[in-house]
């Protein structure tokens, strides 16, 4: 990424009309989408501060001269401003003008042309002049002008840049035929239906957000009778109104402008929310070596180990149907008692100190419990995780917050805290990475505070998102080596960056969560939605739900997701079996020692033992020579035809996405292939290499006739 990204957020409540444009309008009935009753349109137009902008402006515009026959006069003797004449006597003026200018035109008089206009009493200099009427016209360029129609024809879906040099400004809207990020499907006014329903995404790249303004404009569609099914699916339009936003001098936020109409009046308001996303500062050069953001092999559902071994630190409730995990959570001894019971991967869950470090903690709080001035009492106090030094965190004596709820004695502080580094909370994300085993793969979730729907947020004053995505992903570039990494978050906002911001590792939407506000968390179809919208790889969501609507896994198959779960419903055997069965490529689960015993071989550790199996013995085929009797027979020109290449099968293939890792090394078959140029059948090759690599062969495109082929030692 070598450019910032702006993105433009408009919900389906965003837009309300003046309870003066129509008469008799409540503040119930505001939705323009709803009281209209024809289909709206809106589209974004984008606008780049230039340099020397201002004087530009000014060359092109003709100057106005004062008319000397309106006399002005103070308003009051102590007045300290000078207004024009009564606005009575000024209307009689300007009346009068256009009497006299209608009267005194002569009979041979030459019409005026569209770039003219009817100016009074003849001086091109008024102030007060009526532009003629213009003709509608048909928009050349995505940025069309406000005053087309439809055309009977669509577009061509590859606009080229207008006349002002504004690029088109691709969208997406969180439904099923919209999500990925296209251009609006309008292709008069290169907008996007919106209804009250929508949630509408601009996306705009810039060098810098603090110098771009974008148009919001909205369109209503015209209704007659359609000629043609073209004219039905995308009827003309009517230009109703825009609103102006910018400069975006912050990172985040939202904004509120009015609706103005083409006589610049105001008949509403509209408001946005925008995220600034930046390239990542200090990391490293982006490069197409290897790739993972939208790989995913078809290999068995990998066993995830959900904070290492489990959840620890459970509240008293929680006690009653769940056992804590063996281990304390998030630490370095729980990390790798999963390794050693056979995990894939384990999940984890990372922020920020004050002094930027990265640690492995879930809450975003932990409780300090100092001594009260009388009797001697402790009381127990929330802490952010944030406000603290990483040396506090691991100096102090802290606890958990389930704490909370239950009373601390005094006899809980007279010891020392004695646990091994290896059980100490706060580990250091690069020690994880240094420590645990290299073939077992880690999915980070990014800890991001979201905003609640009963007020408030998870955590105030936290930090801005470029900054704390940039820290954490240069510290997973520094020390992961080739270890396989997912990256997920339930915030879709840090999703995007995590996905913007770099090319490596594959990334998934947490969810889905009814409490917070956001509407991307309100329902697993929007989830899926927004992940689609963001290019992410999948989802991860609540195995409960899954199992409640298994029609959820199918709805994210289609869309071209990779569906991942957790909760407690995955750590039940049968519930395993039943997710298993449902499709899901990963469970996220609690004491995984009730499922696996110790020394078992995970997954991926098996799959990389047996690809070494297969090339050790290919390097021991290639060293040993053939029999003389069983060598290829000669050709004409003397040179013997080489054989198709060995059929090995791997453990797995290619499942989902465009790309696969170019790290990945083939050279195996090429050894398999004699160092002679000849001529073989292409045929047999592409299914001798279907076969190994256990590929359709309709994939691959079929060539009967001979190639010839340069063949290397």
């Amino acid at each position: 990424m070598s450019h910032s990204e702006l993105r433009i957020r408009l919900s389906g409540l965003a837009l309300k009309l003046s309870k003066n444009s129509i008469p008799g309008l409540s503040s119930s009935t505001r939705d323009l989408t709803k009281l209209a009753g024809r289909r709206v349109y809106v589209t974004c137009r984008q606008s780049i501060v230039e340099e020397n902008g201002l004087i530009t402006a000014l060359e092109g515009e003709a100057p106005i001269y004062p008319n000397k026959n309106i006399s002005t006069q103070p308003i009051a003797k102590n007045s300290s401003h000078m207004v024009y004449s009564l606005e009575q006597s000024l209307a009689t003026e300007i009346r009068s003008q256009l009497i006299e200018s209608s009267s005194s035109i002569s009979a041979d008089h030459t019409p005026y042309t569209v770039s003219q206009s009817l100016y009074i009493r003849g001086t091109p200099n008024s102030a007060f002049s009526i532009p003629p009427s213009r003709r509608p016209e048909f928009s050349v360029s995505p940025l069309s002008s406000r005053s087309s129609t439809c055309p009977s024809t669509p577009r061509s879906v590859s606009p080229a840049l207008s006349q002002a040099g504004e690029p088109p400004v691709f969208l997406s809207v969180l439904s099923k035929e919209r999500c990925t990020r296209r251009l609006g499907e309008h292709t008069g006014c290169w907008g996007t239906l919106y209804s009250s329903g929508d949630d509408v995404t601009f996306y705009i790249e810039t060098d810098n957000a603090e110098d771009v303004a974008v148009e919001l404009e909205f369109y209503v569609e015209v209704p007659r009778e359609c000629e043609n099914v073209e004219e039905k699916k995308l009827p003309p339009v009517k230009f109703l109104g825009s609103a102006f936003f910018g400069p975006f001098s912050g990172y985040w936020g939202q904004k509120r402008s009015q609706l103005l109409s083409r006589r610049r009046t105001p008949m509403g308001d509209v408001r946005i929310s925008f995220i600034v996303i930046n390239p990542i500062l200090d990391g490293p050069s982006p490069t197409l070596d290897v790739s993972y953001k939208h790989y995913w092999k078809n290999r068995g559902t990998l066993e995830i180990g959900h904070r290492g071994m489990g959840t620890y630190y459970l509240t008293k409730k929680e006690k009653d149907v769940e056992l804590p995990a063996p281990v304390k959570e998030n630490t370095l001894r729980s990390f790798q008692a999963a390794v050693d019971h056979g995990a894939d991967f384990v999940e984890m869950d990372v922020q920020l100190t004050k002094d930027h470090q990265v640690v492995v903690y879930h809450d975003f709080e932990t409780v300090i419990t100092p001594r009260k001035k009388r009797r001697g009492e402790l009381q127990n106090l929330s802490v952010a995780v944030k406000d603290l030094p990483y040396a506090a965190l691991r100096e102090l004596r802290l606890q958990h917050a389930s704490v909370l709820s239950e009373p601390q004695s005094k006899e809980d502080l007279d010891g020392e805290d004695l646990d091994p580094v290896e059980l100490q909370a706060f580990p250091l994300l690069r020690d994880c990475l240094q420590h645990i085993d290299p073939d077992v793969g880690f999915d980070i979730e990014i800890k991001y505070p979201m905003d609640l729907k009963v007020g408030g947020s998870e955590m105030d004053n936290f930090f801005e998102r470029n900054l704390y995505v940039d820290t954490i992903l240069r510290e997973i570039f520094k020390y992961a080596g080739n270890r396989r990494i997912l990256l997920s978050c339930f915030d879709p906002d840090t999703c995007a960056m995590l996905q913007v911001k770099q090319i490596r590792f594959p990334v998934f939407q947490l969810g889905f969560w009814p409490d917070y506000s956001d509407i991307r968390q309100q329902s697993f179809e929007i989830l899926c939605y927004s992940a689609k919208a963001n290019e992410l790889l999948g989802v991860a969501v609540n195995s409960d739900e899954l199992l409640r609507n298994p029609d959820m896994a199918e709805f994210a198959r289609d869309l071209g997701l990779i569906v991942l779960v957790w909760g407690s419903a995955a750590n039940d055997s049968r519930n395993m079996k039943r997710l298993k069965e449902l499709g899901v490529r990963g469970l996220i689960y609690d004491r995984i020692q009730e499922h696996r015993q110790i020394g078992s071989i995970s997954l991926l550790k098996s799959g990389k033992m047996s690809s070494n199996s297969l090339s050790d013995n290919q390097q021991q085929q290639d060293l040993t020579p053939p029999p003389l009797e069983k060598c290829a027979p000669a050709d004409s020109t003397g040179h013997s035809t080489p054989s198709p290449p060995p059929l090995e099968s791997l453990n797995d293939s290619h499942e989902s996405g465009t790309s696969t890792p170019s790290h990945q090394n083939h050279s195996h078959q090429n050894q398999a292939i004699s160092a002679n140029s000849a001529s073989v059948d292409a045929q047999d090759l592409v299914d001798a290499l279907n076969k190994q690599l256990r590929l359709n062969p309709t994939s691959i495109e079929k060539n009967k006739c001979k190639m010839p082929l340069t063949l290397n030692n």
